[in-house]
């Protein structure tokens, strides 16, 4: 099976987890149990219904390997057909993935999960994510993501889920970097 983040190969743990064989990103017991049974398995046909959100990034097929086909709201394989749809939300949020298109923050102890590759352009996408970091050794998640008119970053203890931290608004892009590196420079010691 292959990685869905970068399409490098996955490899087994001996607790049952999935790791990327290019990143050493693991994908929790869980969700490889459901792509094992989409993608390896066929004993299902993964969900194709429409995600309530915008989908960014290149995904790939986790039987295939190839690229998928990413139009706003469905990831789906050119090759087999199948869809991701089901699984963006729970890679995206709870399974981090080093990402290759993330503008530079160099904060030390953080690591670059996840970043829509408009960020590598002047005008980014204003969509909900755009940039997500975990510092793995504090536990802690962080998110930069257009809400309605505005930059919103938000810190989190453990995962999104987890008690939240900071959130601090802006309308500005440049300002909203500056003000994702300010918070991630106030959490990585307290």
């Amino acid at each position: 099976m292959y990685c869905p983040r970068c399409g490098s190969q996955l490899e087994e743990t001996a607790s049952g987890e999935l790791v990327c064989s290019r990143t050493q990103a693991l994908v929790s017991r869980s969700i490889a149990a459901s792509l094992r049974e989409c993608f390896v398995d066929s004993r299902r046909v993964p969900s194709a219904t429409p995600l309530r959100f915008d989908v960014g990034g290149r995904w790939f097929c986790p039987a295939c390997a190839v690229e998928m086909m990413t139009d706003h709201r469905s990831v789906t394989c050119p090759t087999c057909h199948r869809s991701l749809n089901e699984f963006i939300y729970p890679l995206v949020e709870f399974n981090p993935h080093p990402a290759t298109s993330a503008p530079s923050i160099n904060v030390p102890g953080w690591i670059v999960t996840y970043a829509d590759p408009s960020l590598s352009s002047r005008t980014w996408n204003l969509k909900e994510d755009l940039l997500q970091l975990h510092h793995p050794q504090l536990d802690r998640v962080a998110d930069l993501g257009w809400y309605v008119d505005h930059f919103s970053v938000l810190v989190f203890q453990g995962d999104f889920n987890g008690e939240q931290l900071a959130q601090r608004d802006t309308t500005d892009q440049v300002a909203a970097l500056a003000t994702l590196r300010e918070c991630l420079e106030i959490f990585s010691t307290k």
